[in-house]
């Protein structure tokens, strides 16, 4: 059933997210390139706590995070069901396999 739904979304609205998510894109760009991208949150004496790199920084090992705590869990699940080397899946040689 759930397979069915996503075909049908998928199918019957995958237009509808592309001119969404440009329509996004297209609001932020023009809100960072208006007289709105230069207002400051806060007082008008205030500096910025962090700087451009460290706010990279922290976007980036947040990025790296989420990958690896997916992928920790995805990838030894995905070799207990489709093990390599011939070894029979969801099977305790496939579990002993697929933490190595």
């Amino acid at each position: 059933m759930t397979n069915v739904l996503f075909g049908v979304i998928t199918d019957n609205l995958g237009w509808f997210y592309r001119v969404s998510v440009l329509g996004n894109l297209i609001f932020c760009l023009g809100l960072a390139f208006s007289k709105y991208g230069k207002l400051w949150l806060g007082d008008g004496n205030d500096r910025p706590e962090y700087s451009n790199f460290s706010w990279f920084a922290i976007l980036f090992s947040a990025g790296m995070v989420i990958g690896l705590v997916f992928w920790g869990v995805a990838a030894p699940v995905y070799h207990y069901l489709q093990p390599p080397l011939g070894i029979a899946a969801a099977s305790s040689e496939s579990a002993s396999k697929a933490f190595q």
